[in-house]
């Protein structure tokens, strides 16, 4: 607190004293102005701890005491800030909202200011001020995050604490000279998981902060920005700024590349410092700005605002808030006790082990994000020592520590220790693999599975919650069937439920006994956990205990599980038998949530659910993980490569880890890590990658998507292949003097496409139409192959709000205007409007395309038009054509609508060249199917398996699908797309016997409207029939087409007895250790089927009506009441081995 004056020497004065409050989400500010002046008289920042009313109190009290000359009704106290309308209704002052205050702020005291970027604790603001005219007030565009508060402060907080970095040491950095790693923005806990990754691989904590960032810049340019040019002056407002250079470096590195790309003329001799500026006032802006606004009340109003002390805000502390009410986790003692007996777990102790006895054991090592567990099993699967350890940050330390205890355990006795395998898993599991030179690298849904099965066979679920991630495994006969991860946000993990049980005082060990003892508890909504913070504030500052916040925590828990990561509501579709494991599940107060949750779902279906905690569910993934090593090792009858435990005490290694390693073999251009390993002077080393390519060692320059691809690849091969231009003749061939200057201008014509989107089912279509009217094949342009890095490039255009092959559309019109264009100019820019497409279903309702799809054309030219019209600067025409490709004549007639002028052609040559561009289509799909009937036939008869792509066209795209098709393939299965599935008489036929209705989705979705949904069902009906073949679904982050068929997919396949793999919510974001995580399950669930019929001949194809069985067909419509009726032809075989 400090009363020295700081004096803004600009605006009239009022006067009256005022006290001006900011009342934030993690602090609270407070400003004092005398009468008739604009001196900052008294001035006080502290965080609040979760205790705002407290701290409000503290400030007034100490503002009162501070000028006793001064009659508390002299005051007039004016607040902004999330939490402050409250705040100002107890104590008589005027509230004043956040971005007024801000705006006022600027206004007076830097009035050149024209763009305000300010972070808050869990908000984030930019503001940008727009002159209308010379008399009137700017225009201000106001953009806030509002679903996640991934780049804010708190996240910053969070991560600063692991680091351990000390505020001194951030003013300490040339942070312009920091190297910078990739880390996630989008959300705070997965940049946290990033951040962790990072550390546990060497890298020093000042190039962590910088990495931190950067992505939170360039998440909040991304998203927050709007593809606003954001112009200076800028001014950086809220602690992270103030306190944080670093993070201003990133906005001063970032900001002029924006500027020159927006076209923004900026002095060369302007230094970066002079317009992106920390106000010396940032800390207060919205305090100070709350006072100026009321100065202009009081002039109309002398009373408003009048201070009435701060007594109202203890009725607020006192108080006690009822709306958002409800029921206890536990109504009383007896409900407690009953339920503990029934699920807390069993005491354990270690068998006894006889005195200078021969102990072999397996070692599993769990090194997970929070914690790190080891466990010793003996051949027959018992538990002889377990160890738990909370990551310090350092994962061979951690490693080190708890393989000590085991050793200890077991010499303690005098015993003599012999580990016949070591096996790793969890998400160190690759540095730990090389430094220790364990047997087994074992995935971890795979080791969860292990332990799960092995203590209750008949689990159809197992929920693992961990420090940072959930998994959920769904099985089917004892093997994965598919599986989710936590993707897009890490909301309800353990780690913050320790944390803030942590800031409550309350250890995490008392977390159940405290919330046992709430008899209510508050409403919390499900979803990001930073937000959550918010309604955490919100309930205190209403009188709530810390025992009731911990139980209304602990209820929010199983919503985010399954129906944020899991997006389920029927969970009765899943199975009955549910195994509860990670270390969560300590918390008897998650568990209680968890069941109640659980059982209440299946309420209304009349099954009673049975719900287990494992019995070491902190060890799960270790016991998991010495459990699939005992079998790879006896499997294999080698010996264990295990260095030992004095080797392991003696290690020594170093982690590079930048850009210096970074991958070129693909285009998601991996960062890898070298180590150097030694133990007793001798020296190995060792490459960690997401692939073997990159393991290779090998730093091979990445020339062409798709260029590894083979004829069994067909996913790699049409992202590829559908941009070759057809070779084409003149639809109508030109004659005369007037006919060939006509060609020479189309032949001197250059036209741009993004390559994205619809143009990836359509490019054939349109290439074959420019080539027959004589547009030469290399004088169609393609953008480039999505990749993270143009994506980046493009997103300062703006950003689209729905999934990211749309985000794409922009940055793939960035790649031509500012990199095709810039080398070769192009003389147009084609990209069409498409609405409707051709099907070779029969009975559907409508072959639309996707409304965002549709709506992306017109939204992603307009971020090339928002300050100036970058196409006609650059002399580029722009053509955004509606074409209804679903109609041949009507598109012909489009397309010669727009370019009969550019193309200089008649309506017969466009109708001439739509058909010939129509055949060369329909020949390029005949080719494709031929290409999939060539990789079923090839086959082998009995354990041969092919992966179909059930996705949308665009789904090919290299970057879009992060290399995912690519590892698949590398592991021996041929990859085919829905359009590759041959649709011939013969073969439909031998899938679906004398069904009229092969070519029909009537008998299983009836609102068939969407084409590629329409498609994607139609596929799974094929996939159910073919013995040979596994779906596996790719869908975008917020995709409002494919959410509503998901479980409709499932459904078809479950009644074929066969697993359902499925990638959803992908988007820009995409951990290589998250990917990989997922195909080595996809593929252990894979070899899991195959194994499943080994030795067994798979069934022949044709399976006629009477070999079907009535009681297994696959009518679902489960997001509607009434269940569709349909024939016993759409039934579909009980197994892939049924003999029928």
């Amino acid at each position: 607190m400090s009363r020295s004056p700081q004096i803004p020497k600009h605006g009239s004065t009022a006067a009256f004293p005022a006290i001006g409050l900011d009342v934030g989400s993690t602090t609270v500010k407070a400003i004092v102005m005398a009468a008739g002046s604009r001196a900052l008289a008294w001035s006080a920042y502290r965080r609040h701890e979760m205790r705002q009313a407290v701290v409000c109190r503290d400030f007034l009290n100490a503002i009162e005491a501070a000028f006793p000359e001064i009659p508390r009704h002299e005051f007039r106290v004016f607040v902004t800030g999330s939490g402050g309308s409250s705040v100002a209704d107890a104590i008589g002052a005027h509230f004043i909202p956040e971005t007024g205050a801000l705006c006022r702020a600027a206004e007076i005291l830097h009035p050149e200011a024209r763009t305000i970027i300010e972070l808050g604790g869990e908000d984030a603001k930019i503001i940008t001020f727009h002159k209308v005219g010379p008399l009137d007030s700017p225009r201000k565009t106001v953009s806030m995050n509002d679903k996640c508060a991934g780049g804010t402060g708190a996240v910053i907080d969070r991560i600063t604490v692991k680091t351990g970095l000390r505020m001194d040491d951030f003013r300490t950095v040339n942070w312009d000279k920091v190297p910078i790693h990739p880390v996630a923005g989008k959300c705070g806990v997965f940049a946290e998981t990033d951040i962790i990754g990072l550390q546990k691989r060497g890298t020093p904590p000042v190039e962590l902060m910088s990495s931190l960032f950067d992505s939170i810049v360039l998440q909040n340019l991304t998203v927050l920005a709007r593809g606003e040019a954001l112009a200076p002056q800028v001014l950086l407002l809220g602690g992270p700024h103030v306190f944080m250079p670093g993070l201003a470096a990133r906005w001063r590195y970032h900001l002029p590349r924006r500027w020159r790309e927006h076209g923004l003329v900026i002095p060369d001799n302007e230094p970066a410092g002079r317009l992106i500026v920390v106000p010396d006032h940032a800390l207060y802006f919205g305090a100070i700005g709350a006072v100026f606004r009321g100065q202009i009340l009081l002039s109309t109003n002398p009373s408003i605002g009048r201070y009435r002390g701060s007594e109202g805000i203890q009725r607020i502390m006192e108080g006690r808030h009822t709306a958002h009410r409800h029921g206890a986790l536990v109504r009383d003692d007896a409900e407690r006790e009953a339920f503990t007996r029934n699920y807390a777990p069993p005491a354990w102790s270690p068998p006894p082990i006889a005195p200078k006895a021969d102990v072999a054991a397996y070692l599993g090592i769990d090194a997970g994000s929070t914690s790190t567990k080891a466990v010793l099993m003996t051949p027959q699967g018992d538990i002889l020592a377990k160890s738990y350890r909370l990551s310090e940050g350092n994962p061979v330390e951690d490693l080190r520590h708890v393989t000590c205890e085991l050793r200890r355990d077991v010499e303690k006795a005098s015993a003599r220790l012999r580990i016949l395998g070591a096996g790793v898993t969890g998400y160190a599991k690759e540095i730990l693999r090389h430094v220790m030179q364990a047997d087994v690298a074992v995935v971890e849904t795979v080791a969860h599975m292990r332990a799960g099965l092995c203590t209750h066979p008949d689990a159809d679920v197992i929920c693992d919650i961990g420090g940072q991630d959930i998994k959920i495994i769904f099985l089917q006969h004892g093997a994965v069937r598919d599986f989710r991860l936590n993707t897009q946000c890490s909301a309800g993990n353990g780690f913050y439920l320790q944390a803030t049980a942590a800031m409550l005082g309350i250890p995490v060990e008392r977390y159940a006994d405290a919330a046992f003892t709430a008899r209510h508890m508050p409403d919390f909504p499900y979803g990001c956990a930073v937000f959550l913070q918010s309604g955490i504030v919100d309930v205190q500052r209403h009188g709530w205990t810390p025992g009731e916040i911990l139980a209304g925590l602990a209820a929010v828990l199983p919503k985010n599980i399954w129906l944020y990561v899991c997006q389920r509501h029927n969970l009765t579709q899943l199975g009955r038998v549910f195994v509860l494991q990670g270390g969560v599940q300590r918390n008897l107060a998650a568990v209680k949530a968890q069941v109640d949750y659980i059982r209440d779902r299946f309420r209304e279906s009349g099954i009673e659910p049975v719900i287990r905690v494992h019995e070491h569910c902190g060890e799960a993934g270790a016991i998991g993980c010495a459990m699939e090593t005992q079998q790879q090792m006896e499997a294999n009858q080698r010996h264990s490569t295990f260095i030992g435990f004095d080797a392991l005490n003696a290690v020594q290694y170093h982690a590079q880890h930048g850009e210096s390693t970074r991958c070129g073999g693909c285009v998601n251009a991996c960062l890898r890590t070298f180590l150097e390993i030694r133990v007793n002077g001798n020296k190995r080393q060792a490459i960690i990658a997401p692939c073997a390519n990159g393991a290779s060692g090998h730093r091979q320059k990445h020339t062409q998507a798709c260029d590894a691809a083979d004829e069994s690849n067909l996913a790699a091969l049409s992202a590829r292949e559908t941009f070759r231009s057809p070779d084409l003749p003149l639809a109508v061939p030109r004659s005369g003097r007037l006919g060939q200057w006509i060609i020479q201008q189309r032949e001197s014509l250059r036209i741009g496409m993004p390559r994205v989107l619809s143009m990836y089912a359509a490019a054939p279509f349109f290439l074959g139409y420019f080539r027959a009217l004589g547009v030469p094949e290399d004088r169609l342009i393609w953008s480039g192959y999505s990749s993270e890095k143009l994506y980046r490039e493009g997103a300062k255009r703006g950003c689209i709000d729905p999934c990211y092959p749309s985000k794409l559309a922009i940055a793939h019109l960035h790649n031509l205007i500012y990199r095709i264009h810039e080398k070769t100019p192009l003389t147009h820019l084609f990209f069409p409007i498409l609405d409707t497409f051709p099907t070779w279903l029969r009975g559907i309702v409508a072959t639309r395309a996707c409304p965002a799809c549709t709506g992306t054309v017109e939204a992603a030219t307009a971020a090339f038009k928002r300050d100036r019209d970058v196409f006609a600067e650059r002399g580029i025409q722009l053509r955004k054509t509606f074409v209804d490709i679903g109609d041949p004549h009507l598109a012909a007639r489009q397309l010669w609508e727009d370019w009969r002028d550019d193309l200089g052609m008649t309506r017969r040559e466009s109708l001439r060249a739509a058909e010939a561009a129509f055949a060369a289509w329909e020949d390029f799909q005949k080719l494709w199917r031929k290409k999939g009937r060539a990789v079923l036939d090839s086959l082998d008869p009995c354990r041969g398996l092919a992966l179909v792509m059930l996705g949308r066209p665009y789904h090919v795209d290299p970057g879009i699908s992060h290399g995912v098709w690519d590892a698949l393939h590398r592991l021996g299965y041929p990859i085919l797309t829905i359009e590759s599935l041959p649709i011939e008489d013969e073969f439909l036929h031998g899938i679906f016997g004398e069904d009229p209705d092969a070519l029909s989705i009537s008998d299983v979705w009836r609102p068939s409207f969407s084409e590629y949904s329409n498609r994607k069902i139609w596929a799974a009906k094929y996939i159910a029939r073919h013995p040979r073949l596994i779906g596996v679904e790719w869908s975008s982050f917020r995709c409002g087409m494919d959410a509503p068929i998901s479980s409709v997919l499932e459904a078809i396949l479950r009644c074929a007895d066969k697993p359902f793999f499925t990638f959803r919510d992908m988007d820009e974001n995409h951990s290589p250790g998250s990917l990989a995580l997922r195909i080595e399950t996809l593929a252990y669930g894979l070899e899991q089927y195959a194994r499943r019929f080994a030795g067994h001949s798979l069934p022949v194809l044709f399976l006629d009506k009477t070999q079907r069985r009535a009681d297994n067909k696959a009518i679902v419509e489960p997001d509607h009441p009434a269940q569709i009726k349909g024939k016993s032809d759409s039934c579909l075989p009980k197994s892939p081995c049924s003999s029928g």
